[in-house]
């Protein structure tokens, strides 16, 4: 990282870069990540920020994982499936922002944003088709020509996505306004955004390798487009020791998906499906200041998550909706202790849900029945230094929540009510102890726990491997094994981890050491097409070098 500024230029450049192993044998993750923004103060009221990003990853990974009977063999082996060692995963990303603010009067000002992204993900992998069921964990190909040998037989696919969006933001803030004896600050803005998605898929020849800068020829191209526009004011009133702000927010957006004819491309194409949803988002939040380093806050508000265009379900989807509330407290005084503490309760209408698996390569994403969701968040931190003067500081963090996410009515002709909402736990939490030194010293341990979880509606708890239509499969079954259909509860994990760094004295340089996992437990972090384990017992060491 280089920071500098010139005058009335600042400059930030920085460079983050990886190459590291993942959770099975065949896979190795690399990328590059730039970095640069310039802060220009063009004038007493007139600021122009820039900043640039550029991320490329070429990694040796896929999304095909382990059917319960290979995992309880061989749980980090990918190597002798179906030649995934040709598997590969590329991502060339561009993200530009410009930001101009202005200072319009001492009490009015404005804050104006452009914004484009551009993300080519281009993905490939070896097409299997289907193997027998009672063979497992051996690979028995239903077709042994389907077996993948570089320039002879088999076939690799690709997933040659092109994301590119595009925006412009305007915010305004208008300060000291006094009205019925209350003091005002005012905001309001717009946001006007556009969306692009390419979507296509191609096929190699018998034995051909697909990568990047050989994509083979385009066998489906589905073109998705969506566009946004956003209107917000609210208020701050503040009297006493009472802050109070009312706000809205309207949403207005359109999305439209059109599957484009090929010359190998059998079809079906358009017309073009187009789907429209506005919504209007009020919200009012409380905060209390009245007690000495100690404030209370509150606060409701209408949300929503956008529907689902690409989706193997049926389009359009809708909008998932709900109401959301929590209520607590910020204090520090407590003698060298940081305390906060949340409940909340949400209602969702239209409960979006990915199930872990794909139908024609393709997320299934729906909507799930009516949920609800309550618990409470806790944050706490003891400094020892607060107690004693010393060149030492022993702490102590503690964070906790805990969630409660449950379907409300039943859907699809299933009993789902009181079933837990997927990929949700209940308990996540993390401890840290730890050791600072002025000089520069920090030593840490923290155990970390996330908690068991559903990954389908139907809360299915044995991990049962079935295919498109979620129907079991067994003996005398064939299965498409590139995304093997698993469903079943994953079981909660806690793990160790450690870490070590030095400041340098004079340098502006920090030496450090981590480790991740370090009891090398097993464990399964999801069931998206398979069973996928966490990473291994994992040790690193880096130098942060800052001029």
């Amino acid at each position: 990282m280089h920071q500098r500024t010139d005058g009335a230029l600042g400059t930030v450049l920085s460079y983050t870069g990886a190459n590291a192993d993942g959770s099975f044998d065949i896979e190795e993750f690399q990328y590059d990540d730039f970095y640069a923004s310039f802060d220009w103060v063009i004038a007493p009221r007139h600021d122009l920020g820039v900043s640039l990003t550029y991320l490329r990853e070429r990694s040796d990974y896929d999304e095909s994982n382990l059917t319960p009977q290979e995992y309880a063999v061989a749980p980090r082996r990918k190597r002798g499936r179906f030649d995934q060692e040709f598997n590969n995963f590329n991502l060339d990303y561009f993200k530009g922002d410009v930001v101009h603010d202005f200072a319009i009067t001492d009490r009015w000002s404005m804050s104006t944003r452009f914004f484009a992204t551009r993300a080519d993900r281009p993905r490939f992998t070896v097409d299997p088709e289907d193997i027998v069921v009672d063979a497992l964990p051996a690979f028995v190909f239903d077709d042994p020509d389907d077996r993948f040998i570089e320039g002879v037989q088999g076939v690799m696919v690709g997933r040659d996505r092109l994301y590119r969006t595009f925006g412009i933001e305007n915010r305004m803030e208008l300060t000291d306004i006094e009205a019925f004896g209350l003091d005002h600050t005012l905001q309001w803005g717009t946001r006007y955004e556009r969306h692009f998605l390419n979507d296509k898929r191609a096929e190699g020849a018998l034995g051909e390798v697909l990568d990047k800068d050989n994509r083979g020829p385009t066998t489906r191209d589905v073109a998705y487009q969506a566009s946004a526009v956003s209107l917000f004011v609210q208020d701050i009133v503040r009297f006493g020791d009472w802050t109070i702000t009312p706000g809205l927010r309207t949403e207005y957006y359109t999305q439209n998906k059109v599957r484009k004819v090929l010359g190998s491309d059998p079809g079906p194409h358009g017309p073009k499906e187009t789907d429209h949803n506005s919504l209007l988002l009020p919200s009012l939040s409380f905060l209390y200041q009245g007690f000495e380093r100690t404030e209370f806050f509150a606060n409701i508000a209408r949300g929503y998550t956008p529907a689902f265009a690409r989706t193997a379900d049926s389009f359009p989807l809708e909008p998932e909706t709900g109401i959301n509330s929590q209520v607590g407290l910020r204090s520090t005084r407590l003698r060298g202790i940081t305390l906060e503490a949340a409940a909340f309760y949400n209602i969702i209408t239209d409960t979006i849900v990915q199930l872990p698996f794909t139908i024609n390569g393709m997320n299934v994403v729906l909507n799930s029945a009516d949920s609800e969701s309550y618990g409470v968040d806790l944050g706490a931190r003891i400094d020892s230094a607060a107690y004693h003067r010393s060149p030492f500081n022993f702490f102590t963090e503690l964070a906790y929540n805990y969630t409660q996410a449950e379907f409300t009515e039943d859907a699809f002709g299933v009993a789902l009510d009181g079933n837990r909402v997927p990929e949700v736990p209940q308990h996540v939490a993390t401890l840290t102890a730890g050791f600072e030194h002025v000089w520069g010293w920090h030593l840490s341990a923290t155990l970390s726990h996330f908690g068991s979880f559903f990954t389908d509606p139907i809360n299915t708890r044995a991990f049962v491997l079935a295919d498109e239509d979620r129907e079991p499969v067994g003996p005398g079954d064939t299965l498409e094994i590139r995304e093997p259909a698993v469903l079943g509860r994953v079981k909660g994990h806690t793990l160790l981890s450690a870490r070590l760094s030095y400041d340098i004295p004079g340098r502006d340089m920090t030496v450090w050491l981590q480790g991740r996992n370090l009891t090398d437990r097993l464990y399964i972090t999801d069931v998206e097409n398979g069973l996928r384990p966490g990473a291994e017992r994992t040790i690193m060491g880096g130098v942060r070098m800052r001029f």
